[in-house]
């Protein structure tokens, strides 16, 4: 029996929407994969690791990895250094997986900017302070080799290979405790430079090597113009206001990692002071109060045995630039006694 003409269409337009149907269901997968496959939660996210790649770091160049290399800068004025030290120092040694470990003294550095950054050396040698330049040559470090950054009082408490290992993320801050950043800054957050990990050629840590002639000229303090209060104005220009590059590529953003992370200790000489300004809550600000509420949650405990259990590292918060911490530093050592694996900027390293 034939069908009807209007029995026909009718049929006909019931394909049609099927089809229509059928097309927007699989569009709609589509999209989902994409979105999988490219979006970053703005928060955490679980690190996937896998093994890491193998990197060389050869003459003038460094060849190109998807991970963070196996490498520990360290800075120092000489082979000299002061004995409270060596603890931190050797706290390394035994990271697996094991750390080329460069040491590099003020000569060195200055020989690595003149070679590597010819048009930061006017700005790096006009430094009026010395910390200024240790602050500096750190971020020319990580960007031209990448590795770990960490201050001679950053004592490793496990190792690093989570992060060492992780493809997902290639550059990492520590933070100081939300606690001082309130109380003692008045900032809500602050990122630090005592540890700092980066892959080699981050376009974050490009963007910080370029912004500093610009922060020396409009500053001769080195908390803003090298150190922890200039990188805090650097990552939210970065990150924040005018991103260079697309942050949802690793080799672009760089992670504020939580406090606890790295710097899980409130600095102890502090803690007098927080105690008086907690004492008279009616005279601080909304976040430094909070900051108060925050230590009183924890009983205000600060031993790295309670609060550090998941930290990778802890500061020691010497205080070498302070005067009245000098005694600390009377005895010496030389770095090659405590770290005879050292490398040098040199043949080593090219």
């Amino acid at each position: 029996m034939m069908m009807s003409t209007s029995t026909c269409c009718r049929s006909l337009r019931r394909r049609l929407k099927l089809r229509n149907f059928l097309g927007c269901i699989g569009l709609l997968a589509i999209a989902t994969t994409l979105y999988r496959h490219f979006a970053v939660a703005p928060e955490k996210f679980t690190m996937q690791l896998t093994e890491p790649d193998s990197y060389q770091v050869k003459g003038d160049s460094v060849k190109k990895i998807n991970r963070i290399p196996a490498i520990l800068h360290q800075t120092w004025i000489s082979d000299i250094i002061p004995s409270t030290y060596v603890p931190y120092v050797r706290s390394w040694a035994n990271h697996r997986p094991r750390l080329d470990y460069y040491y590099w003294t003020d000569a060195n550095s200055l020989e690595f900017v003149a070679r590597h950054y010819p048009e930061i050396l006017a700005t790096f040698r006009g430094y009026p302070a010395h910390l200024s330049r240790a602050d500096a040559v750190r971020y020319m470090l990580l960007h031209k080799y990448g590795g770990i950054y960490a201050d001679m009082d950053m004592m490793r408490l496990r190792d690093l290979a989570p992060l060492l290992n992780n493809s997902r993320e290639l550059c990492y801050l520590s933070q100081e405790r939300y606690e001082i950043t309130r109380l003692y800054w008045g900032y809500n957050s602050s990122v630090m430079n005592a540890i700092m990990l980066s892959a080699p050629g981050h376009k974050f840590m490009e963007y910080v090597v370029k912004a500093l002639p610009r922060f020396a000229n409009n500053s001769p303090d080195v908390m803003t113009s090298t150190g922890p209060l200039f990188l805090q104005r650097v990552y939210e220009e970065f990150h924040y206001r005018s991103p260079v590059c697309d942050l949802r590529d690793p080799m672009c953003r760089c992670v504020a990692a939580d406090p606890y992370d790295f710097m899980p200790q409130v600095d102890p000489i502090r803690i007098p002071l927080f105690r008086g300004k907690c004492s008279s809550p009616n005279q601080l600000k909304p976040n430094a109060v909070e900051a108060c509420r925050m230590l009183d949650r924890i009983g205000w405990r600060n031993e790295i045995s309670e609060i550090g259990t998941r930290s990778y590292t802890h500061h020691g918060f010497l205080h070498y630039g302070f005067e009245n911490q000098r005694l600390k530093f009377a005895s010496v050592a030389n770095i090659s006694s405590v770290r005879a694996d050292k490398l040098s900027f040199g043949r080593e390293i090219h």
